[in-house]
């Protein structure tokens, strides 16, 4: 989820407490008025700014390139109304106290200390517009109508308001997590991509080597594998770019059915993919590959696949205490991929659990 599309949500989520807002807070200044007996275009004010406002702010929002700058000015207005308002109910002690306290709550949640101070402004600017027109007498007195006419928008307008930020919550959530998906997630294949697959590989070498050191409980050893379609180049140049891509795909889906957690699967690159496989020796993790390749030939039969037929070349490498470094564990793994594609393709080879200049075990076909 992009951050314009979570912008674009923004006055969906506004536009009904806002018009919950204003019109219940209308009958407290309304309850207000009455009592004052305000000037009929006061009355019209009223109205306008209870009924007729909040679907023009959605209106103006909705429509606006940027979703957020036109609600924060629509914030501004709010405020300036209700400054305004304030003024003509002569500062009535409930019902100023409420709406000003509404105003302010909003402004903060949507634009921290600064964008309050501003609502701020912009009420004590609406209040001097009015001031301007209507004398300004002051009234503290709340009668008991005015009170329960108050109410309402204290009963339902601050659980809308809630309910208005946890939907804000989520959507940030949301899109956090799906930005953060996509810097993860290779998006043909389905798996992790090279960067996090390799942060998450450091990590496990290093709580190998700290259990080797004794800093933490022990545990059986884990397996490294690197894997890549044979004649990869082949299949893209000869049935197409889409089938390639198709093959990846495959791949992939396989991988994410059968590498359940702990273990972790990932495209490592083009056409190579990694895996590790914790608590597998080097007799277990070919067992469990020989029959991924299996499961994978059988789903794609059962499915009747589009994808052209292909085999791939597997290297495993177990972590030893006489392994250095990742990067000494990855190029072991490396070294015995290329030799399964020296000697032969589609096979498995297992890399000696001690450093040694012999050549990797033999290959399985």
């Amino acid at each position: 989820m992009t951050k314009g599309r979570v912008g674009a949500r923004l006055p969906r989520q506004i536009y009904l407490p806002r018009a919950l807002g204003l019109g219940l807070g209308g009958l407290g200044v309304a309850a207000a008025l009455r009592e004052d007996q305000a000037s009929a275009w006061i009355w019209v004010f009223l109205a306008f700014g209870a009924l007729v406002w909040p679907h023009i702010a959605y209106q103006w929002s909705s429509r606006a390139q940027r979703p957020s700058r036109a609600e924060r000015r629509n914030l501004m207005i709010d405020a300036f109304m209700t400054g305004a308002v304030v003024c003509a109910i002569g500062g009535n002690l409930v019902p100023s106290a409420v709406a000003l306290a509404i105003v302010c709550m909003n402004n903060m949640a949507f634009g921290g200390l600064r964008l309050c101070g501003w609502g701020v402004v912009a009420a004590l600017a609406g209040a001097g517009a009015m001031g301007a027109v209507v004398p300004f007498r002051f009234s503290s007195d709340s009668s008991l109508l005015v009170q329960l006419a108050v109410l309402p928008v204290i009963v339902f307008y601050l659980p809308a308001f809630g309910w208005t930020m946890h939907q804000l919550a989520l959507t940030l959530h949301r899109s956090r997590e799906a930005l953060r998906r996509a810097s993860q997630i290779d998006p043909l294949s389905g798996l992790y991509n090279r960067r996090t697959f390799e942060v998450g590989f450091q990590a496990t070498f290093q709580g190998l080597a700290d259990a080797g050191a004794g800093v933490l409980p022990a545990r059986r050893t884990t397996a490294l594998v690197l894997c890549d379609v044979d004649h990869f180049k082949r299949i893209n140049d000869g049935a197409g770019h889409a089938a390639g891509d198709a093959v990846i795909r495959s791949i992939g889906e396989s991988l994410r059915t059968h590498v359940q957690m702990p273990n972790v699967a990932a495209r490592y690159g083009g056409d190579e993919f990694a895996m590790l496989l914790l608590d597998h020796d080097g007799d277990e993790a070919r067992l469990f590959i020989e029959r991924l390749w299996e499961q994978l030939d059988t789903e794609a039969s059962e499915r009747g696949s589009p994808v052209p037929a292909f085999t791939m070349s597997t290297g495993v490498a177990c972590f030893d205490a006489s392994l250095t470094s990742a990067d000494d564990w990855m190029a072991r793994a490396d070294e015995a991929l290329y030799e399964v594609k020296r000697r032969a393709r589609g096979g498995i080879c297992v890399a000696p659990v001690a450093r040694s200049r012999q050549t990797p075990d033999a290959l399985t076909a």
